[in-house]
């Protein structure tokens, strides 16, 4: 048999966690209907019991900070996909 080997073949992290953070961006701000961007991303827009609670105000302004939120840091998204965040309103 002849020498051979089975590399796979890895994406580029960096190049990767960009489109992921950019498609988290799109995703957000178009569920919240911050900016009509082209396109569509498929995902959910989940709120916990907790949130929902707060009423209907609460909930709408959650969404709107969740929709135009950009104050990204490694402590609240380590990875740096946009997919955590800290909102103090």
């Amino acid at each position: 048999m002849g020498n051979q080997t089975n590399a796979a073949v890895t994406p580029n992290p960096d190049a990767e966690t960009k489109l992921i953070a950019a498609q988290n961006d799109q995703f957000r701000q178009s569920i919240c209907r911050i900016s009509a961007m082209p396109g569509s991303i498929e995902g959910q827009l989940f709120m916990t019991p907790g949130i929902s609670s707060e009423g209907t105000e609460f909930m709408r302004d959650a969404i709107e900070l969740t929709g135009s939120y950009t104050a990204f840091s490694e402590d609240a998204d380590p990875y740096g996909l946009h997919e955590m965040g800290l909102i103090n309103p």
